[in-house]
């Protein structure tokens, strides 16, 4: 069965042009055909890894090598892949397998490990019957031979996977998993227990949320989701603060750009005064997910490629909460945004981890993971770009015909504050009523950028030669000017693909770490006592072969 869904842009942007090696592929193609291994220091094993038993006792780590630095005291929580099986069946897509947490502990140069499954509603029901009973992304649930007619139908209607298996984000004192998808689960830290199942669709009506979630200097919690209103599905910003015991605060939202087929999102950007919405032309179709109620298919076979379609760069104001520029670019697939920021000359710089499509999707079934060394074409597939785009604010083509500037005098702008926007904040109270002194303020009125504008389209600059993933950086410098970011190389076709990479964007150059056998995890910086910007140790976990 082809299970293959994504589509392939017939024209190259010319910025992915320089990715493609026609001698070296054909190289590849020459293995193939003797029937060589492909990518020489490949070990795909290390992905079919399965948990066989959690470890719910600390366990100390017996050999270590260096030093830990003794003010490094803190928890690593990481999230991911725990196990291919139940019973005799098995995943069909990486994001399908079981959620397995991993907790590292250091205290004192001693550092002790725990793992626990996450304990979602998918999990158990799979667990329970021993085999695969709930559709995941790419995966399908098996009909029950023994069921009755009546009692298959009644499974079509039954909730998605709940399967949490992305991300670990502190929200008040506590940590929750999320994917993905309209559910979070809040985990105990100290046992890793499952606490409590977490539904957005509840309250509000969210589709599903991204799976990076960004925190403010002051403590607010912001996330993108996708939310189902009555004049269909709008991208939404949410405030997560208290969804342990309150549903999601809607911030502002967006119209998407096609109502029955609104962008897939893995992340999101903000900076001191902007949400970015990067909607790339990958797709959720709503006829497809219809049908699929119906049909038992999994997630991935309602995503579309729109190759002949712009990304698009929604740029909202964080006071007003409208949007107030629009950009595009050539087409691209993306699941990282790496940083936003403000920078000189009004302009908004936007750094993303970008692919020329979303065949990576299809490189993590597991037939295409155990057959890799029979694909020339995988490296070409996986391979992503840091690119940065630069949205000039000046543009008169970009901006909202909805930001107007009015002159009030103090009982007028309380009068009529929150008339206009729903998010608009004034200093109307703070007014003096004696004092008729007129003052000039932006209000944004809520609504569309006119549809009768063409955006203007934005050209990206390479950072670095060098393929990454997982991107992360000092989080003092999060929606800031910065210099630094660390990610994991996405270049299989390296002489050691487990590499770990650290790229400076203002001169755009690249260090990297590498040990043959090694694949680091997504990588976190800790930032020491000392103030120098990159002085501090990068946490990941590393699997072993």
């Amino acid at each position: 069965m082809n299970k293959r869904r994504c589509d392939v842009i017939s024209d190259i942007p010319k910025y992915f042009q320089t990715l493609d090696d026609d001698e070296k592929l054909d190289a590849l193609k020459r293995k193939v055909k003797n029937g060589e291994t492909v990518f020489d220091n490949v070990d795909p094993s290390v992905w079919f890894r399965n948990c066989e038993r959690e470890l719910v006792d600390p366990l100390q780590a017996g050999d270590i090598q260096g030093t830990v630095p003794g003010w490094l005291d803190g928890v690593l929580v990481r999230n991911g892949p725990g196990t291919w099986n139940v019973g005799n069946d098995r995943f069909d897509h990486l994001f399908d397998c079981s959620a397995l947490l991993h907790k590292f502990s250091i205290l004192n140069g001693v550092v002790t490990y725990q793992c626990r499954f996450i304990k979602t509603d998918s999990y158990v029901k799979n667990h329970a019957a021993r085999r695969i009973v709930v559709t995941g992304f790419g995966t399908a649930f098996v009909p029950d031979p023994c069921a009755s007619i009546f009692q298959r139908i009644a499974t079509l209607f039954k909730p998605g996977s709940d399967n949490t298996m992305v991300s670990v984000y502190p929200i008040q004192d506590q940590i929750y998993a999320l994917g993905d998808s309209n559910y979070m689960q809040r985990i105990d830290l100290d046992t890793l227990d499952t606490v409590q199942k977490i539904d957005l669709a509840r309250d509000v009506t969210i589709l599903h949320q991204t799976s990076h979630p960004i925190t403010t200097s002051d403590g607010k919690i912001f996330n993108l989701g996708v939310h189902l209103t009555s004049t269909g599905p709008r991208y939404c910003i949410l405030q997560l603060n208290e969804v342990a015991d309150n549903a999601p605060k809607l911030v502002t939202s967006v119209p998407v750009r096609w109502r029955f087929h609104p962008g897939y999102m893995h992340t999101f950007a903000m900076t001191a005064n902007y949400y970015i919405i990067v909607e790339q032309p990958l797709s959720i179709s709503v006829p497809r997910l219809v049908r699929n109620s119906f049909t038992n298919q999994p997630l991935a076979t309602c995503l579309k490629f729109f190759d002949n379609q712009s990304t698009t760069f929604h740029v909202l104001d964080r006071t007003s909460g409208a949007e107030v520029h629009r950009f595009r670019s050539d087409p691209f697939f993306y699941l990282h945004i790496i940083n936003a920021y403000e920078d000189t000359n009004n302009s908004i710089v936007v750094d993303i981890c970008c692919y020329r499509n979303p065949a990576m999707l299809d490189c993590m079934y597991r037939d295409a993971l155990e057959n890799i060394h029979s694909n020339p074409a995988y490296a070409q597939m996986f391979r992503a770009r840091p690119l940065r785009f630069r949205l000039d604010l000046n543009s008169n083509q970009a901006r909202s015909s909805l930001s107007r500037r009015f002159s009030w005098n103090a009982n007028q702008m309380k009068k009529n504050a929150g008339k206009f926007s729903a998010h608009s904040e004034t200093n109307a109270d703070k007014l003096s009523k004696d004092k008729e002194k007129r003052f000039a303020t932006t209000i944004s009125t809520a609504g569309k950028i006119s549809k009768h504008k063409t955006p203007p389209k934005v050209e990206p600059s390479l950072i670095c030669e060098v393929g990454c993933e997982t991107p992360r950086l000092n989080e003092k410098y999060q929606g800031r000017k910065y210099k630094y970011f660390y990610a994991i190389s996405s270049d299989i076709d390296r002489d050691n693909p487990g590499t770990l990479i650290k790229v400076n964007v203002e001169n755009n150059t690249c260090k990297s770490w590498s040990q043959r056998g090694v694949y680091p995890s997504e990588p976190v910086f800790v930032s020491s006592s000392n103030t120098r910007v990159s002085h501090g140790v990068r946490e990941v976990s590393t699997p072993v072969n």
